[in-house]
């Protein structure tokens, strides 16, 4: 018992003193990151082939304006994460019956 709990502690002092901290809202890694894995996971492809013709034969991956259009969601994943307080409130809950500037 006594070796559990000093293990126990040990973890515990290490996770206390860890000069690593978790980055939920980082704008370079996490938030791109999820993003393409969803667009890529999504109906998105399907849509942008079947409903929006030859221009995104390609789906996602059809360039509009110099880049693909999975690059241009990614892109604005991170400009939405660009601006600390918005990043941290950017998602709107219909339920709340709040107005989107409240969000």
């Amino acid at each position: 018992m006594k070796i559990i709990s000093f293990a126990c502690l040990i973890i515990l002092i290490g996770l206390i003193n860890s000069s690593q901290k978790a980055m939920g809202y980082d704008d370079q890694i996490a938030h791109p990151t999820i993003t393409e894995y969803s667009v890529k996971n999504s109906a998105l492809n399907n849509h942008l082939t079947q409903y929006l013709g030859a221009d995104f034969i390609n789906g996602f991956e059809s360039w509009v304006s110099g880049k693909s259009v999975l690059k241009w969601i990614v892109e604005g994943s991170i400009a939405e994460d660009a601006d600390a307080c918005q990043r941290a409130n950017h998602m709107h809950n219909p339920m709340n019956n709040i107005p989107w500037s409240s969000s």
